[in-house]
């Protein structure tokens, strides 16, 4: 999901939120993922959503979503309705908050 800068700006931000569910509750879960998926990818600056399953620990997930800037999620998704809508889907899954942080690629090369 690596998406490259457009000429002259700046590197995408991949925003990584961890998500903890109960296990019994995985299955209704990922249809909820499902619709929030597509409401994120109304939101306008996302690149790309990808989600995926811990292997190790039932009930754990990643979000990944990729924003052409940090503002683009903090500031105009943050305050839109679009939000509530994510939340209206995933949140009453969620046994504690997300943990969300915010990455840039660090620009290493195949051939360094």
């Amino acid at each position: 999901m690596s998406t490259p800068a457009p000429a002259g700006g700046p590197a995408p931000v991949v925003e990584h939120a961890v998500l903890r569910v109960r296990p019994r509750d995985a299955a209704d879960f990922k249809g909820a993922l499902a619709a929030g998926r597509r409401v994120l990818l109304r939101a306008g600056g996302c690149l790309g959503v990808r989600v995926l399953e811990c292997i190790e620990s039932p009930g754990d997930y990643v979000v990944e979503v990729e924003w052409t800037t940090l503002e683009r999620h903090t500031v105009d998704f943050a305050s839109s309705p679009l939000l509530a809508e994510w939340r209206s889907h995933v949140a009453r899954y969620l046994v504690a908050a997300p943990v969300v942080r915010h990455y840039a690629e660090v620009g290493i090369r195949e051939d360094s």
